[in-house]
């Protein structure tokens, strides 16, 4: 299941929020774009291996039959690349704040399968949620 624009409005804004911040925040998430165009740590290039992961599990999830708002990240199994997106999430949540993946095989599957992709991908990350109010996902 997915959160909707309004659950996801009504989270953000039920959050317990701090004071105005009075100093220069100091954390990984501070960061600058200057500084970003001297590093390259903040991409990641999926191996050979973890391409053939993710063929594998859209084809998976593709075989389940469910409309792509029904899957689930069971539906979408990444033995070896769900720790890998274990370790990303950490660094969305508490470092830098996102992360560019690349290679991921889009040339090669059609709209509905990256669709999928990206959807399951999502579930390993956390629980997706609608992008607007018409529930678009």
């Amino acid at each position: 299941m997915y959160k909707s624009l309004r659950a996801q409005t009504l989270h953000y804004f039920a959050r317990p929020q701090e004071s105005v911040l009075r100093t220069p925040l100091n954390t990984p998430a501070a960061w600058l774009g200057k500084d970003l165009r001297a590093a390259d740590d903040w991409h990641y290039r999926l191996s050979e291996a973890e391409v053939a992961e993710l063929k594998s599990a859209v084809d998976h999830a593709e075989k389940t039959g469910k409309p792509m708002g029904r899957l689930t990240r069971a539906d979408f199994p990444l033995p070896t690349l769900a720790q890998r997106i274990d370790a990303w999430r950490q660094e969305i949540r508490h470092g830098r704040g996102f992360i560019l993946i690349r290679g991921l095989p889009v040339q090669e599957w059609s709209e509905a399968q990256s669709a999928i992709a990206y959807w399951c991908i999502g579930h390993h990350f956390g629980i997706p949620g609608a992008q607007n109010p018409e529930g678009d996902l």
